[in-house]
C-alpha cells in the first residue's frame, strides 16, 4: 500500500486554498486527505489547514493508541470536531466569517477503506481499468442532475458548478456522508478536488490512472488541469 500527494495554485488563483495530508501507520494501514477552503481573502486558507490539521491530529492519535477500533465512528467524530473548530473561530473573528472547507478522507486499513466525505471534492475508485466515482457531489449541479434538469457532462460547464450544498464549517453541525468500501489487489484510488474533476474529464483521469503509477499520476493530473486552464487550486491524492 503506498500513499502519494501533490498540490498547485493552478493558473488563475493568488493563493492555494487546498490542503492534503498523507500517512501510512505499517505496510497495512494508512489514510489521505484532501480538504478544499471557501470563503474570503485568507478565510478559505484557514478553513482548510484548520480541518486538515484536526482530521489528522484525531487519527493519529487514535490509532497511535490503539483507540481506532471503529474507523467509521473515527471519521466520522474527526469531521464533526473539525466543523465545530471551524465554525466556532468563523463566528468570533469577522475576517473568518463564512469560511469553510469541503473535506475527504480514506482510512485504508487491510482490505478496506473507510471513506467519510463533505462537499464537492471526490474520491474514485480504479477498478480493473474501469473509474467509479464513490463519492456523491453535495453541489447545486448535483442536485441538477438528479432533477433532470441537466446531464451529468454539463456538470463541469455549468456556471453554478463551484456552488456547494454541505461544507466542513459552515453551520454549528455538518453530516458526513460515510462509506466502506472492499478493495481487491491492483486497486487505486484517488481523492481530489474541483480544481481537477472541472478541468479533467474521467476518461482522461482514468487513463493516467491506469498507465502511471502513484506519484507520476498526481503529477500529471495536475499538468493535464493547469494545461486545461487551471481555473482553481488542484489536489490529487493516488492511494495504491
Amino acid at each position: 500500500m503506498q500513499f502519494y500527494g501533490l498540490t498547485d495554485i493552478g493558473q488563475r488563483r493568488e493563493m492555494n486554498q487546498d490542503t492534503y495530508y498523507i500517512h501510512t501507520f505499517d505496510d497495512r494501514q494508512g489514510f489521505g486527505l484532501v480538504c478544499d477552503g471557501m470563503g474570503g481573502q485568507s478565510a478559505g486558507n484557514i478553513a482548510s489547514d484548520m480541518a486538515n490539521g484536526i482530521i489528522t491530529d484525531k487519527i493519529r492519535k487514535a490509532v497511535e493508541t490503539g483507540g481506532a477500533d471503529d474507523p467509521r465512528g473515527l471519521l466520522e467524530a474527526a469531521v464533526r470536531e473539525a466543523n465545530y473548530s471551524v465554525y466556532k473561530r468563523s463566528m468570533v473573528e469577522p475576517e473568518c466569517r463564512g469560511m469553510g472547507t469541503t473535506a475527504v478522507v480514506a482510512f485504508v486499513r487491510g482490505d478496506t477503506a473507510y471513506c467519510a466525505h463533505v462537499g464537492d471534492s471526490r474520491i474514485y475508485l480504479l477498478r480493473n481499468g474501469r473509474l467509479l466515482q464513490v463519492t456523491r457531489d453535495h453541489s447545486l449541479v448535483q442536485e441538477l442532475v438528479e432533477k433532470g434538469e441537466i446531464k451529468p457532462e454539463e456538470m463541469r460547464t455549468h456556471p453554478g458548478r463551484n456552488m456547494i450544498t454541505r461544507a466542513v464549517g459552515v453551520g454549528l453541525t455538518v453530516e458526513a456522508d460515510l462509506m466502506q468500501i472492499p478493495l481487491e489487489a491492483g486497486d487505486k484510488l484517488l481523492l481530489c478536488s474541483d480544481g481537477l474533476t472541472n478541468m479533467v474529464s474521467n476518461e482522461q483521469i482514468a487513463e493516467i490512472l491506469l498507465q502511471n503509477g502513484g506519484e507520476q499520476a498526481c503529477a500529471l493530473l495536475i499538468q493535464k488541469a493547469n494545461n486545461a486552464g487551471g481555473m482553481d487550486n488542484i489536489t490529487a491524492v493516488v492511494i495504491e
